[in-house]
């Protein structure tokens, strides 16, 4: 479950529609991070570090317990070598292709927000951020992806979504819907002025 910031602005929609007689877009697709050493490229040496020499072997990438019959879609199929939606041909094979998608919105709800250490947490999502852009944005032009970040430090979600949300590929922030305070408490105000803002351009 999430809470997400949609801007039909930023997707560019309004320039699709002029394109193409009809627009079909599934805004809720999933991408997962099939385990903590697909980030590694994109982490800091120091938390490469940290990684290799602790027990940490990454956030929850689901809010359901594995097995659970709402953990994944029923028709979903795994990749040889990672979970359901870690795979982009897959994800081709079974939504962009399969339902003649011009936009897929990917919505990846790897938990940096359960991770205490807030600038692990910050450095984390990042490196998720930046691994959507290698692994997903760059390869397939029909997807979009949503911004991740550390939900339970505010100013450093603010500063998240300044270092990525210029770029063209990202059109709304993933949210929790469980969070350490309510979001409207006044220590959101800025982030969700900043999310606004960035969804305008």
């Amino acid at each position: 479950m999430s809470r997400r910031i949609f801007s039909i602005a930023k997707i560019g929609l309004r320039s699709l529609i002029g394109e193409w007689p009809h627009v079909t877009i599934d805004a809720n697709l999933h991408n997962v991070v099939p385990s903590v050493t697909a980030l590694l490229p994109h982490l800091p040496a120091f938390w490469r570090e940290q990684i290799a020499t602790t027990a940490f072997r990454g956030a929850p990438d689901s809010v359901w317990p594995p097995g659970m019959p709402m953990s994944r879609h029923p028709d979903a199929l795994s990749p040889a070598d990672g979970p359901a939606g870690s795979d982009l041909d897959l994800l081709r094979a079974q939504t962009l292709d399969a339902w003649d998608l011009t936009v897929g919105v990917l919505n990846c709800a790897y938990a940096v927000e359960s991770i205490r250490n807030q600038d692990g947490a910050a450095a984390l999502a990042a490196a998720v951020n930046d691994w959507q852009i290698a692994q997903w944005l760059e390869p397939e032009p029909r997807l979009r992806a949503s911004i991740v970040v550390p939900s339970q430090n505010p100013a450093l979600a603010v500063a998240e979504i300044e270092r990525v949300g210029d770029h063209p590929g990202f059109v709304q922030v993933f949210l929790p819907i469980r969070s350490a305070m309510p979001y409207g408490r006044r220590e959101y105000h800025r982030s969700t002025r900043r999310r606004s803002s960035a969804g305008s351009r």
